[in-house]
């Protein structure tokens, strides 16, 4: 929403969704930029036999001073309290540690490298080990 210029007081539009495949709209949520908070309105089915929910969150807005000038504005998880770029939409608006997102990309990334090392020495693949975990004395950190 920075990005595109949509974080100004006042400015009320909606974000849109749409299939790749059949051109069809998939999501929509509505937005409102306050003086201090954005207030996000979408609907929100948790299966396809229920009936749509309206959901109304307020999501508060931060701004921190850039290096040469003017500022970046951050919101705030309204679950976790603390300041994030990206927010992520369920039932809920949430930070990815609220959702218990991972980081997809830097563990295929290790688990690759680690291959390749087992591969080099020869050793057997980690599938094919039985990983065990280490378990610390009490008081070691």
């Amino acid at each position: 929403m920075q990005r595109e210029s949509l974080l100004n007081v006042g400015e009320i539009g909606s974000l849109r969704w749409t299939s790749q495949q059949t051109g069809n709209m998939t999501g929509r949520i509505d937005y409102e930029v306050q003086h201090d908070s954005v207030c996000f309105k979408y609907n929100v089915r948790s299966n396809s036999n229920e009936a749509l929910r309206p959901y109304e969150y307020f999501v508060p807005v931060t701004h921190t001073p850039c290096n040469y000038g003017g500022s970046r504005a951050w919101f705030e998880c309204p679950h976790y309290l603390k300041r994030v770029a990206v927010l992520y939409i369920d039932e809920r608006i949430a930070c990815r540690t609220c959702h218990k997102f991972n980081y997809i990309k830097g563990t295929w990334q290790e688990r690759d490298r680690m291959y390749k090392v087992r591969e080099k020495l020869g050793w057997p693949l980690l599938k094919d080990v039985y990983v065990w975990q280490r378990i610390k004395p009490k008081g070691m950190h």
